[in-house]
């Protein structure tokens, strides 16, 4: 499809750099203890902007003492439901402007809108029902399906793929696994991060001296866990998925990789194989993801070893989101361009 450079382009370009802001921001609130600084919603103590007078804080705090007016946390809180909205109104911009002017992009606002909508939905969940951990980790995900769909709009727009199926269907398919074992990866990391095990498990790789702690496994640790050992459940389960994913991830690259040392085989047929220059990019990709994968698994040990520092913690959570970026790009890259993903949405 033809996209001009005019207003819908600038506003998917606002709309992405809006949706990494925006998970920056609420991951820093978590980390922060800053989700219920704003006790009220879609107000925050009643009000619609900042306060920064000292005077109306005191009062503030003598109407609710048990959620004093922290200007820090507020400000995060408050600015991330602010862009948040930004958000929210690109997208209806944008649908309203196809719908005025019956234009068609390589672009669904319609779908962008419904995600983020049901995000805005889970976020009001988040501070009416005081933190519920499930409710966190569907409103994290949602967050990572807004970026990862503007993502791949994105690069469907710019890069040059493929008209025929020029790699075995399983390399493809490889990375939908890949991506998938990532994100439920990132929504246990969510779960660590909501109901506050994260430094539940005390030294790595052992657990407070256990390599299999007492584990306490039941539908608490999804609303309000309580004991040690269901934390340390939660902690655990993260762990050993981790284990789980770079299994996963390193069994996928040692089979892609043999099968590029075999492509010269096949020169004599290049409709057997991808020849040597058409495995480069999916080759230097997962040389890219080995090196992330070896960073996020650093960055993890850190958390545990270091206290979980917010720098740590915060370059964890957006080094996972980059390795699923990464292995979305691949996907688009390799796969055989036969209809947009806007039709495939709009047109199933």
């Amino acid at each position: 499809m033809n996209y001009s450079f005019g207003a819908p382009r600038l506003f998917w370009i606002v709309a992405f750099i809006l949706s990494i802001t925006i998970i920056v921001l609420g991951i820093t609130t978590r980390l922060f203890d800053a989700g219920l600084s704003c006790p009220d919603w879609p107000l925050c103590y009643g009000k619609v902007t900042l306060v920064f007078d000292e005077t109306v804080h005191q009062e503030i705090n003598q109407g609710n003492p048990d959620v004093p007016y922290d200007l820090f946390r507020v400000s995060l809180e408050f600015i991330h439901r602010a862009l948040a909205t930004l958000l929210g109104l690109i997208s209806v911009g944008l649908l309203l402007y196809r719908v005025t002017q019956k234009l068609t992009f390589s672009f669904h606002p319609s779908f962008l809108l419904i995600l983020v909508a049901s995000q805005g939905v889970f976020g009001m969940y988040t501070v009416t029902l005081s933190l519920v951990p499930w409710v966190i980790v569907v409103h994290l995900l949602l967050g990572y399906v807004t970026v990862s769909y503007l993502w791949a709009l994105s690069v469907s727009s710019v890069i040059q793929r493929h008209k025929l199926q020029f790699y075995p269907m399983w390399v493809s398919r490889g990375l939908l696994i890949c991506i998938l074992v990532l994100v439920i990866q990132i929504g246990l990391g969510g779960l660590v991060t909501a109901t506050g095990a994260s430094l539940a498990c005390v030294g790595f790789p052992e657990c407070n001296q256990y390599f299999i702690p007492p584990l306490e496994l039941n539908a608490d640790i999804l609303f309000l866990p309580a004991t040690l050992e269901q934390l340390q459940t939660i902690h655990f389960i993260h762990r050993v998925f981790a284990f789980i994913v770079t299994t996963i991830l390193i069994l996928y690259m040692v089979l892609v990789f043999r099968l590029c040392a075999m492509s010269h085989i096949n020169s004599q047929n290049p409709l057997a194989l991808p020849n040597h220059f058409q495995w480069k990019p999916l080759r230097q990709g997962l040389l890219l993801l080995a090196s992330l994968l070896a960073l996020q698994w650093l960055l993890g040990v850190l958390n545990v070893v270091i206290a979980r520092p917010y720098v740590v913690a915060l370059l964890h959570s957006i080094n996972g989101l980059t390795m699923v970026l990464l292995l979305l790009f691949l996907y688009i890259k390799i796969t055989p361009q036969k209809r947009s993903l806007s039709d495939l949405i709009a047109k199933p």
